[in-house]
């Protein structure tokens, strides 16, 4: 299944995708930072 998906999606893509999920990662980490630290 892994190669299926790496046949399918070009390097490029993949970058891209990896940009999106890093970045929401990123919000959704900071997110419950503040969450957190607003709690206190």
């Amino acid at each position: 299944m892994q190669s299926q998906l790496g046949s399918a999606l070009t390097w490029e893509q993949v970058d891209e995708l990896r940009g999106e999920v890093l970045g929401l990662f990123c919000i959704a980490f900071g997110f419950l930072v503040l969450k957190r630290l607003l709690k206190q």
